[in-house]
């Protein structure tokens, strides 16, 4: 059964004011001076508990669903031995990049935190994930490096009764397994990834799309772009999709190869790419300038790679890469894990705390944005949700947990 959104208590304080009078009809100038202090002390008294029982209620208010939140101060709080992280893979600056902040925040804890590279093998992350037990983590922060093994690598820390924050792909198993999940709606980005499409190629042509079907993130990236093509460029045609790299690791050099082939076969009949990652677009972005065809073909990506923002500023094939904002992604996952250490569950404001999502353009990078402005208010970044109206989940899974 789908848990509910977790809700702070609200502190309600009651008073019972009971004032008791002497003899009645003895009415002395004593008797009358008394009753007037005693009613004004006890006017005083009800006027100072209604307004403490207001400021309770006002800091305490429950978090609802929607609401935007703000990362917690978990500066006095220590987590007493290690937790671990696992990714997908650190050839990513995404997961790289959220380690040194998960690291930050963990060791002004005092706790250390272990992690490896699976290379996107996940018998090599079940393989870590049984080092983290036997080594005796606090808690796991987590992505899946295939989402098919996710339920079975979270059952053993379920076992071991070690708490798991999940990172990014958040729908990969039972919600009711994990403490958080934290991550954008990967959804939203394929979206945003084809209005900048349409910006740039127009509502005509022919696109191929690489993706990485393994991952539900990813997959709803793709279902995101698709959807909003056929709802705002219906004339756009989806001429190929294939799975980046093939039965080849995904990398930029698999990504070259396989745009290489599909430049042969189609030639100047593509108009854009869709990208699933930054690193499979800049293979792309390398076949496309070597074929001569960087002024026919836009390709257009998701990350946020330094990277990919750097080939835009030097006019490179490449119009747009979304945000996946990895300092906020490894500071509240950590400061998550070090609240529910020392506070249970009753700390965590929700089931999603859904991140913002942002797009920088061409234009974006030449003119020299930062990835902060790409949300122009950093107030409302952290949203709290629950795990069934995250936004534009698959649709099968929804009937699924409705039905229970």
């Amino acid at each position: 059964m789908i848990k509910k959104l977790k809700l702070s208590a609200i502190v309600v304080l009651c008073v019972a004011i009971v004032i008791t009078m002497g003899l009645v009809g003895c009415k002395t100038a004593t008797t009358e001076t008394t009753a007037a202090a005693t009613t004004a002390a006890a006017e005083t008294t009800v006027a100072e508990t209604t307004a403490a029982a207001t400021t309770a209620a006002e800091t305490t208010a429950p978090i609802k669903e929607g609401d935007w939140l703000t990362l917690p101060d978990v500066s006095g709080l220590k987590v007493d031995g290690s937790i671990g992280y696992s990714a997908p893979t650190f050839d990513n600056y995404y997961w790289s990049d959220s380690l040194k902040f998960i690291e930050e925040v963990m060791g002004n804890a005092g706790a250390k935190v272990l992690s490896f590279d699976p290379k996107w093998d996940p018998l090599q992350q079940q393989k870590g994930i049984e080092g983290f037990i036997s080594a005796g983590v606090k808690g796991v922060i987590m992505c899946p490096a295939d989402q098919t093994s996710a339920p079975s690598v979270v059952d053993l820390l379920n076992k071991a009764n070690i708490p798991v924050i999940w990172i990014n792909e958040v729908m990969s198993v039972d919600p009711t397994t994990m403490v958080t999940g934290i991550g954008t709606s990967p959804y939203y980005d394929g979206q945003l990834v084809a209005d900048a499409l349409i910006k740039y190629t127009g509502t005509k042509g022919n696109v191929i799309i690489i993706d990485l079907p393994a991952y539900f993130g990813t997959r709803e990236r793709i279902r995101g772009a698709v959807d909003r093509l056929k709802e705002k460029a219906p004339d756009i045609k989806i001429i190929a999709q294939e799975k980046w790299g093939g039965t080849q690791s995904p990398s930029p050099i698999t990504a070259q190869q396989q745009t290489d082939v599909l430049i042969q076969k189609y030639g100047d009949q593509i108009d854009a790419i869709i990208a699933i990652a930054d690193p499979c677009a800049m293979g792309i972005v390398a076949s496309v300038e070597a074929a001569g065809l960087q002024d026919k073909i836009k390709v257009y990506s998701y990350d946020g790679s330094a990277e990919a923002i750097q080939a835009m500023k030097d006019k490179r094939p490449l119009y747009c890469t979304t945000m996946l904002y990895p300092e906020q992604a490894g500071k509240w996952s950590a400061s998550m894990m070090i609240e529910y250490l020392n506070n249970g569950p009753s700390a965590i404001p929700a089931e999603v705390l859904m991140f913002n999502s942002g797009i920088m353009l061409q234009e974006d990078a030449i003119a020299g944005k930062t990835a902060a402005e790409t949300i122009p208010d950093l107030s409302k970044f952290v949203k709290a949700m629950s795990l069934l109206n995250y936004p534009n989940l698959d649709p099968e899974w929804v009937k699924k947990e409705e039905s229970k």
